[in-house]
């Protein structure tokens, strides 16, 4: 088929349009005149590759790494950054209107990143048949061999660059390597990889320190850490505070000293453990982490109002009993930080829909260049508090 791509969709595809309905089309950009050849279905819409370029568009580059098209990680090195960015606050739009039906606000801000050498976190995968080190190929659990990638902060690749070495030590007992990249040249490691990796390391954040192990959940953008974790200080402030899935405590610690008092909720322990020890190491002792899920949160929660909750969930996004919770209790804002436009724009769209909030601001953070996902921040205020 000749098909003419109208945009892009999350998760990187382009769109276009026929008299039977939708095409999925893989590395297709806006713009575009295109021959495809369809292979299977995405969600019941056919899926289809480009067998020709008839028209290509102006934004369309060269990718820079030789591995792209084969590894699974990244789905846009085909398109120039600056374009990324801009089909990014498209999607991000267009979700809020058609899956959250609210409006979405006139200007978003866009904090943007370096494109390359950004990531201090990964997972690397491990074929212990074939003794290989690398990533996924794409659309399957297949290992192949990765050398480099352009994207690692360039810590993490010495480990691939050195692949023969690293997997030496791990004696064909792993089939993965979590591995995060902190201060001083210190490389945290799950397992641990002598003398490259330790057990723990610590990364500064501003003027905060944060320790983390191997396979601590972190954002993975080292460029943009600080401007996410403080970017809602201009406008929160109050007594209380709650951080829900709030991890080994970034945004507590970040925003904790705005408080007078602090309660980080995460439902695994060792995280928790961090938590508090990052409070401890920062002089935040008002501030407290409790092991419990979002949802026990709401079996006995605070008599008090709740001046700023900070949520920070999953992909899934919030669960049914955890949006309601939050519109019963009505804390004064809600700072929303999220990896997914459609769970973003549901949740939100029920504060803003049910609830009597309003959009504050909203801005997104460009943490993952050359792939479709997007972090998004939203404040979210309570019309009666204005």
């Amino acid at each position: 088929m000749r098909l003419y791509i109208e945009k892009l969709i999350h998760g990187g595809l382009g769109l276009a349009k026929t008299a039977d309905g939708a095409v999925f089309i893989e590395q297709g950009l806006p713009g575009e005149t295109v021959d495809v050849r369809v292979v299977g279905k995405k969600s019941s819409t056919p899926y289809a590759v480009i067998e020709e370029i008839i028209d290509p568009s102006p934004f369309r580059q060269e990718p820079a790494c030789p591995y792209y098209g084969v590894c699974g990680g990244c789905n846009l090195q085909h398109l120039l950054y600056q374009q990324q960015v801009k089909e990014k606050q498209a999607i991000l739009k267009e979700s809020f209107v058609r899956l959250g039906k609210f409006t979405p606000p006139a200007s978003i801000d866009t904090v943007e990143s370096p494109p390359w050498e950004y990531r201090i976190r990964a997972q690397l995968k491990i074929d212990t048949q074939q003794n290989t080190l690398g990533f996924y190929k794409k659309k399957s659990n297949e290992v192949i061999s990765i050398a480099k990638c352009p994207l690692l902060d360039k810590r993490i690749s010495t480990l691939l660059e050195n692949s023969s070495s690293t997997l030496a030590k791990l004696n064909g007992a792993y089939n993965q390597i979590k591995v995060i990249a902190g201060d001083d040249a210190i490389i945290a490691s799950t397992p641990i990889i002598p003398p490259q990796t330790k057990k723990e390391t610590q990364i500064t954040v501003g003027k905060k320190n944060f320790l983390l192990k191997g396979d601590s959940f972190f954002q993975g953008n080292r460029f943009l850490l600080e401007a996410l974790g403080t970017w809602a200080r201009t406008y929160v402030q109050g007594n209380l505070f709650i951080d829900m899935f709030g991890g080994l405590g970034f945004f507590s610690v970040l925003l904790g000293d705005l408080f007078s008092q602090g309660l980080l909720v995460e439902q695994s322990q060792t995280l928790v453990d961090l938590a508090q020890h990052n409070f401890t190491q920062n002089s935040l002792h008002h501030l407290k982490a409790n092991a419990l899920s979002a949802e026990h949160f709401f079996i006995n929660p605070p008599k008090h109002t709740i001046d700023c909750l900070v949520v920070d969930p999953p992909r899934p996004g919030l669960t049914r009993k955890v949006r309601e919770g939050i519109g019963t209790l009505k804390p004064l804002s809600i700072l929303y930080v999220s990896c997914n436009p459609a769970t973003l724009a549901r949740d939100a769209g029920y504060f803003l829909n049910k609830c009597g909030y309003s959009i504050e601001d909203c801005c997104l953070f460009d943490l993952y260049p050359q792939t479709h996902h997007l972090e998004t921040a939203m404040l979210l205020t309570l019309d009666s508090a204005k």
